[in-house]
Order: C-alpha cells, then sequence, then structure tokens
C-alpha cells in the first residue's frame, strides 16, 4: 500500500495577483537551477532520478497545482493550498514543486510565512519530528528549497491539519471513492 505525503501551503497574494499566477505559464524544474544543491543530501541514486525528471509541465499554472483543496481569504488576502495524500512520487512532487515556485513573484512582497510543505502528515509518526520530503520559502519574490521548516511555518500547517484533517480526509474518501 502507498503512503501518499501531504501538501500544504500559504501564500499572501491579492485576488487579482492569484488570478495571474494561475493563468500563467507553468514553471519547470529547469527553470530553477538550485534543485541539486536541494537534493544533495539524498543518495547517489535518488540523483539520477533528480537528473532523469524531464520538464513535463505545460500550459498554464492551475492546471499543475497538485491541489485538492484551495480557499482564499479575501479579508487577509491570504490563499491555503491542501492536499491530504498528494503522492509518494518524488517525481510528481518536483513537478507540483516547480508549479508553485512560480507564484513567486505574485505574492506581496512584505509578506512573511509564504511556504509549501510536503510531507507525510497523515502517515507520519506523530512522536517524531516529521520527515520532510520537500520544503520551499518564499521571500522578497524569489523561492528557496530548504532542509529544514521554520518552526512557525511547521505550527502553521500542523493547526490547519489537525483542525481540518479528518474532514479533509473524509471530503476527499467520498469524492474520490478511496483514500
Amino acid at each position: 500500500m502507498s503512503e501518499p505525503s501531504t501538501m500544504f501551503g500559504q501564500f499572501h497574494i491579492t485576488k487579482e495577483a492569484l488570478q495571474d499566477f494561475l493563468q500563467s505559464k507553468v514553471k519547470n524544474k529547469s527553470d530553477y537551477n538550485d534543485w541539486q544543491d536541494w537534493w544533495g543530501h539524498k543518495n547517489s541514486e535518488q540523483i539520477r532520478l533528480l537528473e532523469q525528471i524531464i520538464d513535463w509541465n505545460t500550459g498554464n499554472a492551475q492546471d499543475f497545482t497538485g491541489v485538492e483543496y484551495m480557499t482564499y481569504d479575501e479579508t487577509m488576502e491570504v490563499l491555503v493550498v491542501n492536499n491530504m495524500f498528494l503522492t509518494e512520487n518524488y517525481e510528481v512532487m518536483v513537478h507540483v514543486a516547480a508549479c508553485w515556485r512560480g507564484i513567486s513573484p505574485y505574492l506581496k512582497g512584505e509578506s512573511k510565512n509564504n511556504f509549501l510543505l510536503i510531507y507525510p502528515y497523515w502517515w507520519g509518526d506523530e512522536e517524531e519530528l516529521p520527515v520532510i520530503d520537500l520544503y520551499i520559502e518564499f521571500t522578497n519574490h524569489k523561492s528557496r528549497l530548504l532542509q529544514e521548516v521554520s518552526p512557525d511555518n511547521m505550527k502553521i500547517t500542523q493547526v490547519f491539519l489537525d483542525e481540518n484533517g479528518e474532514t479533509l480526509v473524509h471530503e476527499y474518501s467520498k469524492k474520490h471513492g478511496r483514500i
């Protein structure tokens, strides 16, 4: 049985900028040159996998977000995205992450806590610190792949998923007929 990781993201963005991002040309792995540095902590077999991932994102960003649920708070101008069961496949994670990295220039420049996190929330061990599959922080209209999640962003993620996870899983199961 596969154990897909959960994706959660939070972005401070105006409604108009969000629409512009979703209609923009989707980004690919080759649009960024820091994947190898980020993946450097992996073993050589995984590095070869990263090198073999080809750019197949084409069209608009909205078609490659990997999002199951998206909510936008118009008052706070905050977008929250998630997918409780995104994937266990790093190739899919890289394609989805490349797409989301394209949101950088659309974010409110002075905002904090803009991030995308992929990790095994549903299947992880609550007694241990979570193992992170992929984490991106967005600051000053740039994205950075990081090895460790900021405590603030992890708390934001955990609170949201702890409060909404059961409901999201139930809705996912009803929609797809499975988990």
